[in-house]
């Protein structure tokens, strides 16, 4: 069942990309690639991907503009999505991390405009000096697609 579901949410991210490149034509999806990588290196704090007494951390920097609401978030390391239970989120200044398996629709993630976010999660035996991809997968209130981000650096060693 879970392979079925997941083959047929492929296809139809396979078809909206089909239906964007008529639209746009290659040349217009090139450009909507290269500026999705570059918001992608933008946010994403270089060098803040460190270990954690009982896993890892990293920071995005928001950009000074509103990214909207996220009903869910999903942290995956090497392709291996972990337990929204033991990853956190907690924007700069905020009294508490929460849970990403805490947010909802009613009590969803804001990216505050320059403001940066924190994600952590309990993964533990992580090498510092290992490389490793991270991936943020997040489904916005407003937007049915999910998003995502991925990038891959090296662990450093806490602070």
């Amino acid at each position: 069942m879970h392979l079925t579901r997941t083959f047929a949410r492929d296809l139809s991210l396979f078809r909206q990309g089909l239906s964007l490149l008529r639209e746009v034509g290659p040349h217009g999806l090139g450009e909507m690639v290269r500026v999705a990588e570059f918001l992608e290196r933008a946010i994403y704090e270089e060098g803040s991907f460190r270990t954690t007494s009982d896993g890892f951390q990293f920071r995005l920097l928001n950009p000074p503009m509103r990214m909207g609401a996220f009903s869910s978030a999903q942290l995956s390391l090497d392709g291996r999505p972990l337990p929204v239970e033991t990853s956190y989120v907690q924007e700069e200044g905020a009294p508490a991390r929460r849970a990403l398996s805490e947010l909802s629709r009613t009590s969803p993630l804001h990216f505050r405009p320059g403001r940066p976010t924190l994600f952590q999660s309990r993964c533990p035996d992580l090498a510092p000096g290992s490389r490793h991809t991270l991936q943020l997968s997040l489904q916005s209130v407003a937007i049915p697609p999910r998003v995502w981000m991925r990038i891959t650096d090296e662990l450093r060693r806490g602070l």
